[in-house]
């Protein structure tokens, strides 16, 4: 039988032996020049902001400076990787719901960078609503307008289905809280070495943007 990918066992297990391992888009140079670009526009939406309402951005600078929520980040390389686009560590969370994972991830981001910016995340899951669905509610909650929301896939149509499809009563509709603003494809080179064809192996990158649309407090 395959592996249950929802089961929190299974995690910690790979997890407690597992170095890293990168599910999507493992050549980092794809990814650099697209986070790098938002990382940079980020910067001169906060300031635009901070100008307009003459207020200050908070301590640590963490009001001023771009601030990226690596969900699901397991044990990929990408946690690491991108600190070389950030001034500070602090700009930084990693997130799993994997304590095993966040724990050995913390540790060798001491080793290697001297730095703390991975945490657990909850792992309670709502069975009822489209995952993405419900967290892309959740990510509205913690996001200010204009926010960047960065998405790999390997589907094609992973937010296909925001408009049409109902939300519980009280919840609202995603796509009323995110619009997309790129949907790019992404081929992946495929290894010299290798002496069997294969077909490409596509990817997708998916970036929203957070509207203005206000949610009540829970």
């Amino acid at each position: 039988m395959p592996p249950s990918f929802g089961d929190l066992t299974y995690w910690n297990t790979r997890f407690s032996s597992e170095e890293n391992f990168d599910w999507l888009v493992a050549d980092f140079t794809i990814l650099e020049p697209v986070l790098r670009e938002l990382i940079n526009g980020g910067k001169r939406f906060i300031t635009a902001r901070v100008d307009e309402d003459g207020k200050d951005g908070g301590k640590d600078g963490k009001g001023k400076t771009p601030q990226i929520l690596h969900i699901g980040c397991g044990n990929s390389l990408l946690s690491f990787q991108l600190r070389e686009l950030v001034e500070t560590a602090i700009q930084i969370h990693n997130c799993d719901y994997s304590s095993v994972v966040i724990k050995r991830q913390r540790q060798r981001e001491k080793e290697l960078l001297q730095t703390g910016s991975f945490g657990r995340a909850g792992g309670r899951e709502v069975q009822t609503i489209y995952p993405p669905h419900i967290l892309a509610i959740h990510l509205a909650y913690l996001a200010r307008p204009g926010c960047r929301w960065v998405v790999l896939s390997y589907s094609s149509s992973r937010f296909s289905d925001w408009e049409g499809e109902g939300m519980p009563q009280g919840l609202p509709q995603p796509g009323e809280l995110w619009k997309m603003v790129k949907h790019e494809k992404i081929v992946q080179s495929p290894d010299p070495e290798d002496k069997v064809h294969r077909p490409p192996e596509m990817h997708h990158l998916y970036i929203l943007e957070r509207t203005g649309v206000e949610l009540k407090e829970v």
